[in-house]
């Protein structure tokens, strides 16, 4: 699911089980892992804030007036986002 030379961002793991990883392929694709799930709260918090922060100087008002995406669009907005489309930056996905 991944090309080569891609990114696997790792946002979630169920520990019902052992896992069985291909460590031949990830390395003929060369593949980089990142892990999306932040286990030091406080880092998290200061991220948190220094994005709201920059969100609300870029937008010019509160996160909470961010456009919401609805749970079947986040394909498309992840499409509008990487293109600005319509000056799309950011939303909340609403579930």
């Amino acid at each position: 699911m991944v090309c080569a030379h891609g990114r696997l961002g790792i946002g979630g793991y169920h520990n019902d089980g052992p896992r069985t990883i291909d460590y031949g392929l990830w390395n003929f694709k060369a593949l980089t892992a990142v892990n999306c799930h932040e286990r030091r709260i406080m880092w998290e918090v200061d991220l948190s804030r220094r994005c709201l922060t920059m969100l609300s100087r870029a937008s010019g008002s509160s996160p909470a007036r961010l456009p919401r995406v609805r749970h079947g669009g986040v394909d498309k907005a992840s499409e509008d986002m990487e293109q600005h489309a319509n000056g799309f930056i950011k939303g909340l996905v609403r579930c």
